[in-house]
């Protein structure tokens, strides 16, 4: 559909979708590392 609608070829749209596929993934690695999950809490890293 994307390549319909703005003329682009397949690797353009291979390359948006790993980008986003990364992009997902640092996300989430980001959002444990920050603890906003509102996880249990390390004793020995408080």
């Amino acid at each position: 559909m994307l390549q319909r609608a703005h003329d682009l070829p397949d690797a353009t749209v291979s390359v948006l979708e790993g980008i986003l596929f990364l992009a997902i993934l640092l996300s989430d690695t980001v959002y444990g590392r920050l603890k906003l999950s509102g996880g249990k809490t390390n004793a020995a890293t408080a």
